[in-house]
């Protein structure tokens, strides 16, 4: 059965507002054993909107549009989608007084409430713009907010279970997904290739991140056996990179791990400034291991509060194997934690020498009543800040987690 997803709203063309949503949906939409056959993004000029409706309409019969719900002139999603549907708006009771208790009066309830009659409610219970579910000549279109939070959780909780009805009797695909630290798609490619001749009724997608990489294989039901056997093959191959059986991050590896060992980490931060920090703490229960980042950006801070000596720093310069030692003992010492992690690098796109190019990470591990290990990357990205400091974040994570869950030392030849 095809589906397929409109993102509504010039923000999103302009290159204004990032379009997560799409992302969002296309994933849950998948985990129903079915993939998105096309993305459309749409202004919200009326006749663009009405003509892309026109179009995608006679290609699919599922179709998910996020955007245009709003009060605001330019949210007119649901006056098209109802003429579109020849439905008339009726206010909603039900719903306006929902907004009424969550907002009191005001002078968007009425504009709120009012809801095309041919449509289904699907309830926002953190926003004020409802959702719809049209169906007409087994077409079947779900308006969504575009807001990302109320989207996800109207998309979770109304659409999906509906979706997976609807999808009862279509012909469904096996999906399975794994996560790997510090892995190239040019390191996997020969082994996806090889699995590619032995199973050609499994295919395979290579999503290569910032010292990530993640890959998913999907085949019919009835081919499922061979799915499953290629990614034995895969974790098998490379059993201390694969840090998840699906699509997450780094940091929840290590999130689940220090909890579940009930370990402490705390972070001296310097190339990164914080930004490993809050990879962590955007994790709820970060609090059970997570004691806090040293984020000493200057030499002064490095000194003052790690204790680093100033003849590492004046001798052997801030970027150096002794300062990122001296950093992840100071803080080991500072917080009385179980382990800690430090680095000191060239973010870039300036800085950087010819010993020392934009890119050059020292990183350290330090941990409670034993050694500190300490090890040199080239950061990928050079000359890009952000994705240096990503890189750097994703790599010394994943060392952490590589280190606790196989007890293999952090090096520099990891490649």
């Amino acid at each position: 059965m095809r589906i397929e997803v409109i993102t509504i709203g010039d923000e999103i063309l302009s290159g204004t507002t990032l379009n997560t949503n799409f992302q969002y949906i296309a994933e849950k939409v998948s985990s129903c054993g079915v993939s998105v056959s096309k993305h459309t993004v749409c202004s919200d000029e009326k006749n663009e909107l009405k003509q892309t409706l026109s179009d995608v309409t006679q290609r699919a019969k599922i179709v998910i549009t996020t955007g245009g719900l709003g009060p605001t002139l330019d949210d007119c999603t649901k006056n098209i989608l109802a003429e579109f549907f020849c439905s008339s708006l009726r206010v909603d009771e039900e719903v306006k007084m929902d907004l009424i208790q969550r907002y009191g009066h005001h002078e968007t309830i009425q504009s709120q409430s009012t809801v095309p009659t041919n449509a289904d409610i699907l309830k926002n219970t953190i926003g004020t713009a409802p959702g719809f579910c049209f169906q007409k000549d087994g077409l079947t279109l779900f308006s969504l907010p575009g807001v990302p939070i109320e989207m996800a959780e109207m998309l979770e909780t109304q659409v999906i279970p509906h979706l997976q009805k609807l999808l009862i009797h279509s012909d469904k695909v096996e999906i399975r997904r794994i996560s790997m630290w510090n892995m190239s798609e040019n390191m996997i490619s020969p082994l996806i290739e090889n699995l590619n001749r032995k199973y050609p009724h499994v295919q395979f997608g290579i999503y290569p991140g910032f010292g990530i990489l993640k890959i998913a294989g999907k085949s019919s039901v009835k081919n499922e056996k061979d799915l499953d056997s290629c990614f034995e093959i895969l974790k098998n191959e490379y059993k201390t990179q694969v840090f998840c059986d699906t699509f997450s991050s780094v940091e929840m590896a290590l999130h689940q791990l220090l909890v579940k060992e009930k370990k402490t980490l705390v972070l001296a931060e310097s190339l990164t400034g914080g930004h490993i920090a809050a990879k962590l703490t955007n994790l709820p229960g970060a609090s059970n291991y997570f004691l806090g980042s040293i984020v000493s950006y200057s030499n002064d801070v490095k000194k003052n509060v790690l204790g680093v000596g100033g003849k590492n720093l004046e001798e052997k310069g801030a970027v150096s194997q002794e300062v990122a030692i001296e950093m992840a003992e100071g803080a080991l010492k500072l917080a009385s934690s179980d382990y800690a992690l430090a680095v000191t690098g060239v973010a870039g796109p300036s800085g950087g020498t010819e010993n020392k190019p934009v890119g050059t990470v020292w990183c350290a591990l330090s941990q409670k009543n034993s050694t500190t290990f300490s090890w040199k990357i080239m950061a990928k990205g050079r000359g890009k800040r952000a994705s240096v400091i990503e890189y750097t974040a994703n790599y010394i994570l994943g060392a952490l987690w590589r280190y606790i869950a196989h007890d293999i030392t952090p090096r520099e030849d990891e490649r």
